[in-house]
């Protein structure tokens, strides 16, 4: 998935691996939300995500966690899923929220 000019939002709901491409230009916002990706297929708790930003990594384990890492700045990286271990990496992203 590449987003263009402007801001840009990329829902997760489900494991799957993708690409996405936030994009370069401007001073927009291009955001990750990961809020519902706890769940499978069949609306059961799937282990969790997690995530690493550059240097940075954070795991979720609670379907009940929420927050967000935000001032990534272009930031490239990956999520991976715990249940199924499919991976969506990322360029150019902004935020990543949960």
């Amino acid at each position: 998935m590449y987003g263009e000019a402007g801001n840009d939002l990329f829902i997760f709901g489900s494991a799957q691996s993708a690409f996405v491409d936030g994009g370069q230009a401007g001073k927009w916002t291009d955001i990750i939300d990961m809020t519902d990706q706890s769940l499978n297929l069949t609306g059961q708790y799937d282990g969790g995500w997690t995530a690493q930003v550059e240097n940075e990594m954070v795991s979720v384990t609670d379907p009940n966690q929420h927050g967000v890492l935000d001032n990534l700045h272009n930031a490239s990286g990956t999520i991976t899923f715990t249940g199924s271990g499919e991976v969506i990496q990322f360029q150019n992203i902004d935020k990543i929220e949960w």
